[in-house]
């Protein structure tokens, strides 16, 4: 998202129309003025002209109560489950509490967007499967590592399964020397018994 920095400077505004006064200017350069009647309209920037603008909030006022708002709009990375629901439902009464603010809802809507995402992603890393998918991403790895420190040549990759819950693909240059009998050698005492192997040759 883009912020908004209030601000009535005038520079580099040769030709800004009459009857708008300059009240901000967003990371875009996107100009924000108001008009006679109070509201305010967003000027984008290398447009060749000021003829082309928007209508971005109902007030100045409006305006404000935005840029105070804003900084909640970055999602923060270390945010828990429930600090995330909290923040969904903070900017959904936000936003409904602005009238005829295009700019807001739209900075609101991308966010929300993000909130859902993330909501979604930590739903699942909690639930029983996005352990299990964790747990065997983690195992991967260290199949990986294994791989290199037993000095398997070319590059390995060790992944969980799309679709069977309990497999791990291993991908690799399978060849004569390091066909699957070696390489269930050095990977099986890192698996528990529940836990298939399927192999996938490659260059």
């Amino acid at each position: 998202m883009t912020f908004i920095t209030l601000t009535d400077d005038r520079g580099g505004l040769s030709g800004f129309p009459v009857g708008f006064t300059p009240v901000g200017r967003d990371d875009l350069g996107d100009v924000l003025a108001s008009d006679l009647e109070g509201r305010v309209w967003v000027f984008p920037h290398g447009a060749g002209d000021w003829t082309r603008k928007t209508p971005a909030f109902a007030s100045v006022q409006d305006l404000a109560r935005f840029v105070a708002f804003q900084a909640k709009l970055e999602i923060p990375a270390s945010a828990s489950l429930d600090a995330l629901r909290s923040l969904k439902a903070e900017v959904e009464a936000f936003v409904k509490g602005l009238r005829q603010a295009p700019y807001a809802r739209e900075a609101a809507r991308e966010c929300l967007a993000s909130l859902r995402e993330e909501i979604a992603d930590k739903r699942f890393a909690g639930s029983r499967r996005g352990k299990s998918l964790a747990a065997r991403q983690e195992l991967g790895q260290r199949c990986d590592e294994a791989l290199r420190a037993a000095g398997a040549p070319g590059q390995w990759i060790v992944r969980p399964h799309s679709e069977r819950s309990q497999a791990l693909v291993v991908m690799g240059p399978v060849s004569a020397e390091w066909n699957e009998q070696r390489l269930r050698a050095v990977l099986q005492p890192l698996l528990h018994d529940e836990h298939e192997l399927l192999f996938f040759a490659r260059p």
